[in-house]
C-alpha cells in the first residue's frame, strides 16, 4: 500500500500504459497527459520523463520504447531505452502513425498509419445492402467508405522501409490494437 501512495503522487493523471524494462529495475509509465515517467523499480521515485508522447510499443527484450509524438506530429518513430529513456534512434515514416507494434526480436516495427481519403469507391450509408449484418455489414462499411491507411515494416537497426501495403481498413488509433507474431500482423479491432 505505501508503494502505491507514492507512485500515486508521481503521476496525477490516469494510466494509459504499463511497462518494466528486461531487468525489472525500470517502470516506465504511460499517462494520459502524453507523458512517459521512468521510475526506479525499487525506490519507486520518478527518474526520467519524456514529455509529448502520443503511442508506444515496447520491445521488453530489446529494451527499447517506440514512441511518436512532439513538435507538430511529423510522421516520425523514435526508439528509446525502456531502462533510461535515451533515444536510440529516430526515423521519418511516409505517413502519420496510427498504431504500431514491435515483432519478437524487435528487428522489425510494423506501423498502421492514420487513416486517409482514398481511391477506394465510396457507398452511401442509405444504400449499403439491408442484409448484411454484424460483422459481414462492418466489414462492407469498410471497405466502402473511401478511406484507407498503409501497413509499413520498418528495419528497427536501419530504419529502412521493408514493406508497404495499401489498406482498406479504415484505422482509428483508440480503437484499433495490433500484434506481430512472425511475419504475421494480426490487427484488433475494439468497435465492433
Amino acid at each position: 500500500a505505501v508503494d502505491r501512495q507514492v507512485f500515486s503522487r508521481e503521476v496525477a493523471t490516469r494510466i494509459a500504459g504499463l511497462v518494466f524494462n528486461k531487468d525489472g529495475s525500470r517502470l516506465v509509465v504511460e499517462d494520459d497527459d502524453n507523458v512517459l515517467t521512468y521510475f526506479d523499480a525499487k525506490t519507486w521515485k520518478s527518474v526520467q520523463t519524456v514529455k509529448e508522447v502520443r503511442w508506444t510499443a515496447a520491445a521488453v527484450g530489446g529494451d527499447l520504447l517506440a514512441i511518436t509524438g512532439g513538435a507538430f506530429m511529423k510522421p516520425a518513430i523514435r526508439l528509446l531505452s525502456l531502462t533510461d529513456g535515451t533515444e536510440k534512434s529516430k526515423f521519418d515514416v511516409s505517413a502519420t502513425p496510427g498504431v504500431f507494434a514491435f515483432d519478437a526480436d524487435a528487428k522489425r516495427l510494423v506501423v498502421m498509419t492514420e487513416m486517409r481519403n482514398g481511391d477506394e469507391k465510396k457507398v452511401a450509408f442509405n444504400d449499403i445492402p439491408k442484409d448484411l449484418k454484424g460483422l459481414d455489414r462492418a466489414e462492407f462499411e469498410q471497405k466502402h467508405d473511401g478511406r484507407e491507411c498503409d501497413l509499413l515494416v520498418y528495419e528497427v537497426a536501419t530504419g529502412k522501409e521493408l514493406r508497404k501495403h495499401r489498406l482498406w481498413y479504415t484505422s482509428f488509433p483508440n480503437s484499433t490494437g495490433m500484434t506481430v507474431v512472425g511475419d504475421t500482423t494480426y490487427l484488433i479491432t475494439y468497435d465492433n
